[in-house]
Formats: C-alpha cells, sequence, structure tokens
C-alpha cells in the first residue's frame, strides 16, 4: 500500500526519525491558494510590473536606432499587454478582498487604484492608441493632455498600489 508515494515500510522508518530531521509538514492547497490571493503579495506585484513597464517606455524613446512609429507600435502592444494584467490583478485584488478581511485604508486606497485604472482602460488608452496609430500612419498629431493624464494617473495609482500593500500588511490597516 502506498501514500503519498511512499510504501507504508518506508512511513515507519518517518515515524521514528527525529523531529530534526523529518520535513516539515506541506502546506495545505488552501493555505497556498490564499497566501497567493493575499492583498500585500497582489499589490507588490502590480506595483512592480506597473514601475518596471514605466521605465521601459521612456528608455525606449531615449533609444536613437528605434523610429518613433516602430516605439509606438511597441507602446501600444505593450501597454495593450499590461492593462490585461492589471485587469487580472484587479480581479485577484477583489477576490483577495472577498475572502480576507481587509481595513479601511486598504478599500479606499483600492477604489482609488481601480478608478486609475477604469479612466485608463477605457478613455485614455484607447485615445492614446488612435493617436499612435494616426502617428505610425504618417499622419501628424498636435500634442494632447491625454498623454501627461494618462502619466499623473499611472503616479497616483503606484502611490495607492504601495499604501494599499503597506496598509494590509499592518494588523490595524495603518500606514505609519
Amino acid at each position: 500500500m502506498s501514500i503519498y508515494g511512499l510504501e507504508l515500510g518506508e512511513l515507519s522508518v518517518l515515524a521514528t526519525m527525529p523531529a530534526s530531521r523529518q520535513l516539515p509538514p506541506q502546506p495545505k492547497r488552501r493555505q497556498w491558494l490564499a497566501s497567493l490571493l493575499s492583498l500585500p503579495a497582489i499589490g507588490f506585484i502590480w506595483f512592480g510590473a506597473v514601475l518596471a513597464i514605466s521605465i521601459e517606455a521612456k528608455v525606449k524613446f531615449q533609444a536613437e536606432s528605434l523610429s518613433l512609429p516602430v516605439a509606438l507600435d511597441v507602446g501600444q502592444h505593450v501597454f495593450a499587454a499590461l492593462n490585461q494584467l492589471e485587469c487580472l490583478l484587479a480581479f485577484l485584488c477583489l477576490l483577495s478582498i472577498a475572502l480576507h478581511p481587509s481595513g479601511l485604508i486598504s478599500k479606499l486606497a483600492l477604489t482609488l487604484v481601480l478608478s486609475c485604472l477604469m479612466l485608463q482602460s477605457l478613455w485614455l488608452l484607447p485615445e492614446l492608441s488612435m493617436q499612435a496609430q494616426a502617428t505610425i500612419n504618417g499622419q501628424w498629431q498636435l500634442p494632447t493632455m491625454h498623454h501627461q493624464l494618462f502619466i499623473a494617473l499611472v503616479g497616483i495609482k503606484l502611490l495607492a498600489l504601495l499604501a494599499m500593500a503597506y496598509s494590509a500588511l499592518s494588523p490595524s490597516d495603518e500606514l505609519f
């Protein structure tokens, strides 16, 4: 008879081993899933993804060998992928709050993050994508405020993600 891939004779040897030599008990699947769905973990992962792409976007336009149409085309694809990831992370944050109690600061910060994400997803990204596509097609576009507003919302979102994740780490849901 086999249990967890070990024969009964092997199990009796494990039972007689000193506790210091035995393997620690494996976490249950639900505990493992719960740790993945913790608000701080999701918040810090989200923060890192947005910060990394924001740095990449700035650096990409400093490359002299990369033409503006190519940089804009790559940027459209990168920001579309980031937006899909952010929507998934937003869903996971909401699921985490539904499964685990969260404090007021965490919830308010998440509300601010979701507001920024909605403005970017439903208004600014489509607008910026149309402007980028026009430039790629050779139609020069006058600068608009959309890009500056998008950057401002990224900054607000980054600060709110830090506040959300950090406050969720604290048992009293405080920032300081």
